[in-house]
């Protein structure tokens, strides 16, 4: 069965926030024993509560106090070096977005420059093109030019006897009758 989208929003139910709360402090306090474990860092949790007198401290209040203490014994640097702020997170997001952009940009592009060469096969006239169509056409021309050229220069390279290339042409065009 599936589950139903959670909301993020403050829970004003009080029964349901305590409970809430108790299950997921519980999947935190799982998450972060698997995180010291599987990538053996040092990690700590200190979750208070309201409803409790005392702070809920993983793996203990000893071993957390000693973690906190190594953690502030850094120098500045180091210490600003780890930490992110939300500002420095949303840069790093939107320059890898960016980057992901321009990339599907670019196929994009060399996709649809793949589609213009295919219709030039299939018999559309390069006059009836546009501008920015010519550019995709002249990209994916040069794409190709440069992979036959290079399957042509390892060729060379790895001795193969010269053999004229077989002409690929696309197959005539098949016309359909409809039977009346």
């Amino acid at each position: 069965m599936a589950r139903k989208k959670t909301r993020l929003a403050y829970i004003t139910n009080d029964a349901a926030r305590r409970i809430t709360l108790r299950k997921r402090r519980l999947g935190v306090l799982k998450k972060v024993y698997e995180l010291s474990v599987l990538c053996n860092v040092p990690a700590c949790a200190i979750i208070y509560s309201p409803q409790e007198a005392e702070p809920e401290v993983w793996p203990s209040a000893a071993e957390a106090r000693n973690l906190l203490s190594r953690f502030n014994a850094m120098e500045s640097f180091s210490k600003n070096n780890n930490m992110m702020n939300p500002e420095k997170f949303l840069l790093k997001q939107i320059v890898k977005l960016r980057g992901q952009l321009g990339r599907l940009m670019a196929e994009n592009d060399d996709l649809a420059g793949g589609v213009l060469l295919l219709e030039c096969f299939a018999g559309r006239l390069v006059s009836d093109f546009e501008s920015y169509e010519l550019g995709l056409l002249g990209s994916a021309l040069a794409r190709r030019i440069e992979a036959v050229q290079g399957r042509l220069l390892m060729l060379r390279n790895s001795g193969v006897e010269s053999q004229p290339l077989p002409l690929l042409l696309p197959p005539p065009a098949m016309e359909e009758t409809a039977a009346g």
